[in-house]
């Protein structure tokens, strides 16, 4: 096609602005938080024993499947293909949490929560500083808060459980 500019395996020229690897990779990763969130939110509205716990789990799963459906739209118009599963690593924390004791199950839910919620705030600033799309950015921005908010309650109900 003449006069297109050849793209870089790097970095795709679309609607959405340069996508970069960097792009990608924190969407396709924010896609498979959302979908473990939304599968672990579940588990825990089933198996919490404190209602401070379930609160947690319904909060983040609503959350969490509105970011996923502003996610398409975004990755959508920017030309990435999302994953439909969590990562390996997600799934067997789902896994794990199944066979946890009730008398356990609220505090490694709030542990790998607070755990999670910092991995994915780290990425999320890491994909702000250093991405390119201005539509995945945009998205990043908006979610951010909503991953801090989710962090600093789960890190209060795991403060309460614990102490």
């Amino acid at each position: 096609m003449a006069g297109v500019p050849a793209a870089s395996a790097a970095t795709i020229r679309t609607t959405a602005g340069t996508v970069s690897a960097q792009d990608t990779t924190w969407a396709q990763s924010n896609a498979q938080t959302d979908l473990a969130e939304i599968a672990i939110g579940q588990l825990a509205e089933q198996r919490a024993q404190h209602s401070s716990t379930r609160s947690l789990a319904q909060m983040t799963m609503s959350d969490h499947q509105k970011a996923l459906s502003q996610l398409k739209t975004v990755a959508s118009q920017a030309g990435i293909t999302l994953p439909t599963a969590p990562n390996a690593t997600q799934q067997a924390q789902a896994t794990q949490l199944k066979s946890v004791p009730a008398s356990q199950f609220d505090a490694t839910y709030d542990s790998d929560q607070v755990q999670g919620h910092k991995l994915s705030i780290s990425q999320t600033n890491t994909e702000i500083a250093d991405g390119s799309s201005s539509a995945v950015k945009n998205f990043a921005h908006v979610y951010l808060p909503v991953a801090q908010k989710h962090l600093q309650m789960a890190e209060s109900d795991y403060s309460q459980l614990s102490g």
